[in-house]
């Protein structure tokens, strides 16, 4: 049982910002006022591309 060990570069980990920088802190500031549409707009197709991929291998 002991033989196998768990890879831990396939666990998914949600962090939220407001964990790990204090609220007055600059860079909850700049995080406020950041508009992330254009990165989302741009990564669109290469995560669309991933899921496929994923999904086909899931389907095999």
């Amino acid at each position: 049982m002991e033989g196998w060990k768990k890879d831990a570069r396939l666990d998914v980990v949600i962090i939220y910002i407001d964990a790990l920088v204090l609220a007055n802190y600059p860079l909850q500031k700049i995080e406020k006022v950041t508009d992330y549409d254009w990165l989302y707009e741009r990564l669109e197709s290469y995560t669309a591309t991933k899921w496929a991929a994923l999904e086909q291998i899931l389907r095999d």
